[in-house]
Order: structure tokens, then C-alpha cells, then sequence
């Protein structure tokens, strides 16, 4: 009996183990879905949102880019915008949070393909996006390129994906 308790209570402490190491070392798939759930919180506001927390929610959506990151989106309704940096991006995201009464945002679907270097990865989603104020839903395909940098997941290029409709 007292060899059983032994092999249960090192069968636990194994599992408990596993569990731990999994909790405090996620691999790196869950760590870009984990940034990409952070961006979807960050890029949605509301009108109320007091301009410390617009402004510091703004930089830190910014901070999940890197330095150089290209953006191209087809934005409905208008032109294709391209976004060339950090800093472009935060202003841009700075400037719709300031003129626009609110924005939900969900990215769904979301694949991500970790190259086996673990330093490059691909991510690709749909983003939902609801303006405040008006009926539509806006719906999107993206494809989002990551880069490690300084042990960090940056997003280094995001595009809309063109689709059949």
C-alpha cells in the first residue's frame, strides 16, 4: 500500500511538473495568439475612454510592432493605406481613436505557422471590425508576418489578403 502512495504521489508531482513547465514556458504559437488576443483588447475603444488610457493604450498596440513594420490594408470604401514604421502607426491609431466615437475589434480564426528557426512566424486571421455608430460590419483577411526581436514577438508586416467573393 505504502509503495502505491509512493508511485501515485510521484505520478502527481510529474504531472504537476508538466503543467508547470507549460504555464511558465508557453511555445511560441501561443505566445503570438496570446499578442494577437492583447491587440484585438487594444484596438478596440469606446467613446468614453479617458484620454490617458486612449493614448497609453495606443502605445502599447504601437509596441507590438517593430520599428520598421510595413502595413498595407485595403481599407472598405477607400484607397489601400500603407503604414511605413512604429511611430506612423501610433499616430494613425492615435488619430481614428480621436475622431471616431468607438471600434470593436476580433480577429478570429487565427492560424499561426512558427518557422522551424522559432525566430520568423506567419500568422492568418479574419479581422471583424465594428465601427460605433454605423450598421455594417467590416470584414477582413490578414496575413500577419512576425520576427523575434530581442526575445520579443514584433510584428514586422501585416496585409489584407485579397479574396474571391
Amino acid at each position: 500500500m505504502k509503495r502505491i502512495c509512493k508511485w501515485l504521489a510521484l505520478a502527481g508531482g510529474v504531472v504537476l511538473l508538466i503543467v508547470l513547465v507549460l504555464k511558465l514556458f508557453p511555445d511560441d504559437a501561443k505566445i503570438i495568439d496570446g499578442n494577437l488576443k492583447r491587440i484585438a483588447q487594444l484596438a478596440s475603444f469606446g467613446a468614453t475612454e479617458p484620454p490617458l488610457s486612449r493614448l497609453q493604450n495606443t502605445r502599447e498596440l504601437a509596441n507590438f510592432f517593430a520599428e520598421d513594420a510595413k502595413i498595407v490594408v485595403d481599407v472598405p470604401g477607400a484607397s489601400t493605406q500603407s503604414i511605413s514604421g512604429r511611430e506612423e502607426l501610433f499616430q494613425m491609431a492615435l488619430a481614428a481613436r480621436n475622431t471616431h466615437p468607438g471600434a470593436k475589434v476580433e480577429l478570429l480564426d487565427v492560424h499561426v505557422r512558427v518557422d522551424p528557426g522559432k525566430n520568423h512566424a506567419i500568422s492568418e486571421m479574419t479581422m471583424n471590425v465594428r465601427l460605433a455608430n454605423q450598421p455594417e460590419l467590416f470584414v477582413e483577411e490578414l496575413k500577419v508576418g512576425w520576427k523575434k526581436i530581442d526575445g520579443h514577438w514584433r510584428i514586422i508586416q501585416m496585409e489584407t489578403v485579397k479574396t474571391l467573393q
